[in-house]
């Protein structure tokens, strides 16, 4: 499997997400405060010392980054809640914005963030609904480290994302303190901040846009699942 199918497989698993699926019974419903839109980015393909690739491998390599520098995600979030996609590009001024398009609506996934704290996600993969509650965990040590992220002081953090039976992975976050909120984009949270920039292995998702959305009454609809396995259930 090429470099190419490698990025897009990694996507269609991790990455894209998809628009609501309204239930008829609601576990919490809020008007969302904060609408962030953060972009992706992943490092270019370096291939190591002594190895060496054919130009189609680079070519492949480059045409997976441009996809995934088309994907946008959305967090809404007031102080209690918060929901996380991606929404397809509007533009489709190329072939990358077209299939980046092609794999939102194939394999959708919603983050719903309950007042409890309770990650659950929807996917819908090729037309199969499926729910599941996100039992891993990140545990973090926030740093001394920071900086300034599309106009907000960030602090930084280094973190180790755990799930049963998987080994542990390094992950860095950098939040903003002034935003008390513990969200993030795609499954990432736990920060007494909101996560403006989260980087795991080359992938990075960094905030490019932050607005106050109170008054314009976009509501937090958070769906009561009922029942439903875990994600360690659900992959074995």
């Amino acid at each position: 499997m090429n470099y190419y199918l490698i990025v897009i497989v990694f996507i269609l698993n991790f990455q894209n997400f998809g628009p609501l699926d309204l239930h008829s019974q609601d576990l919490h419903r809020g008007t969302a405060d904060y609408e962030i839109i953060y972009s992706y980015s992943i490092e270019k393909y370096k291939p190591k010392e002594g190895i060496n690739v054919s130009p189609g491998f680079m070519e492949d390599a480059a045409a997976a980054r441009k996809i995934i520098s088309n994907l946008k995600g959305r967090l809404i979030f007031d102080s209690k809640s918060a929901i996380y996609w991606s929404p397809e590009s509007l533009a489709e001024k190329d072939h990358a914005d077209a299939l980046a398009n092609m794999l939102v609506r194939a394999d959708h996934k919603y983050f719903y963030f309950n007042p409890e704290n309770i990650l659950f996600v929807e996917k819908i993969n090729f037309g199969k609904r499926s729910q599941f509650v996100d039992d891993k965990t990140i545990v973090w040590e926030v740093l001394p480290d920071e900086t300034i992220i599309n106009g907000l002081k960030a602090r930084k953090a280094s973190g180790s994302l755990k799930r049963k039976g998987w080994s542990d992975t390094k992950v860095e976050a950098w939040f903003a303190p002034d935003i008390p909120f513990p969200f993030g984009p795609v499954a990432t949270h736990g920060l007494p901040g909101v996560i403006l920039e989260y980087k795991m292995g080359s992938l990075t998702i960094t905030a490019h846009s932050i607005k106050k959305i109170t008054d314009q009454g976009e509501e937090i609809v958070i769906p009561d699942f009922g029942d439903v396995p875990s994600l360690s259930e659900s992959v074995r």
